[in-house]
């Protein structure tokens, strides 16, 4: 059975693996938000200076990075976005950002020579949210082959969610998935090998998780934790969130949370006004108000507690990187310590920091069923 990081150079267009590649050096963390980030030492050994420079050509090629002993998993998957060249070392220093980041915020669902004022648009009805993001992907994807991404499209489904979006309003797909993200979802583009392609697997839920939590006893002989602590936040801590909409003067769209009851009974009032500029609100349409009022009640859930940052590092060598990754969730047993109450405290990975040695550093929150 073989053990030990893979990595390998692939088109980022079709997904298309173009040649296993050896790292002197890596770092590199897959994000839930698609915002992760990589650095990767790509050894010229084996093969020509001049295919060394051509497949760390940035944007055309990207990195990913597996593990030996499971074919179809991907810790990371990044589009090169800058390089150095070193001549003494025969090495070139690729830059990576996930695909979300390096690419969406400069896609939309027409080119610009497709513009068209008048009549151009993109319109969604009543859809669940997966059905949204669906329809968002393929719009952007459309066009023509030069617009594809290896990406597997999310199930389809009827639902509240709708919208039009105006060519004039110059949307990209970061925008339009930002919509869907405001109003409480999660958007995951999860990396995977298929065959001799990566492939993104696309994941719609209020909180994507999966799999069984792996039990994980901190303080104990023979622990693969390592380096437990945890820090709180309250910086940012609201007690209410006003939420506005798309508009403007008295008119303008509202909503607000918590709906009932009081967020300061043990806290000084801290509200916060916040405003969605891409949720429009027409009069009487309740559905879109009801957009409103998630995206209010998104924000007050995410901002009403403290920002917990609990780390840890775990040693992956017989149990491989796939038992921390994003998505995953994590039983942490705990006795007598003082970074978690006693008993099972139940995390869930967002973020998966790895290198080329056999610990893995998650990043993770609390998660309760």
């Amino acid at each position: 059975m073989d053990y030990g990081w893979t990595a390998f150079i692939y088109e980022t267009r079709s997904g298309q693996i173009e040649l296993p590649v050896e790292l002197s050096s890596s770092s590199a963390t897959r994000l839930l938000t698609g915002q992760g980030t990589g650095s990767h030492g790509i050894r010229a050994q084996g093969m020509s200076r001049a295919l060394l420079r051509e497949i760390s050509e940035g944007n055309r090629w990207s990195l990913a990075i597996g593990w030996a002993d499971d074919p179809s998993f991907c810790a990371y998957a990044g589009v090169i976005q800058g390089r150095r060249l070193d001549d003494e070392t025969d090495t070139a220093t690729v830059k990576t950002r996930e695909l979300p980041s390096a690419m969406f915020g400069d896609r939309s669902f027409f080119g610009v020579n497709q513009y068209e004022p008048v009549n151009g648009k993109l319109t969604i009805t009543n859809r669940s949210y997966s059905g949204a993001v669906r329809a968002m992907l393929a719009a952007c994807m459309a066009p023509s082959s030069e617009w594809a991404f290896p990406i597997d499209l999310p199930a389809d489904g009827t639902g509240s969610f709708s919208k039009t979006a105006k060519h004039e309003e110059a949307l990209t797909l970061a925008d339009l998935l930002q919509i869907v993200r405001d109003m409480g979802q999660e958007i995951d583009f999860r990396p995977y090998f298929s065959g001799s392609t990566v492939r993104h697997q696309t994941r719609v839920a209020s909180k994507i998780n999966t799999g069984v939590g792996a039990d994980l006893p901190a303080r104990a002989p023979g622990s693969l934790l390592v380096g437990l602590s945890r820090e709180d936040d309250w910086t940012d801590q609201h007690t209410g969130v006003g939420a506005f909409g798309n508009g403007q003067g008295q008119v303008r769209p509202y909503a607000y949370a918590p709906s009932s009851g009081s967020g300061a009974t043990l806290t000084p009032v801290r509200d916060s006004f916040v405003t969605f500029p891409d949720i429009e609100v027409p009069e009487g349409d309740t559905a879109a108000q009801a957009h409103l009022q998630a995206a209010a009640d998104a924000e007050y859930a995410r901002t009403k507690g403290s920002v917990e940052s609990t780390s840890f590092g775990i040693s992956i060598w017989g149990v491989g990187p796939q038992i921390a990754e994003p998505g995953k969730l994590l039983n942490l047993w705990s006795y007598g310590g003082l970074a978690l109450e006693d008993g099972l405290t139940q995390k869930r990975v967002t973020g998966l920091r790895v290198d080329l040695s056999t610990m893995i550093t998650p990043e993770v929150e609390s998660y309760a069923a």
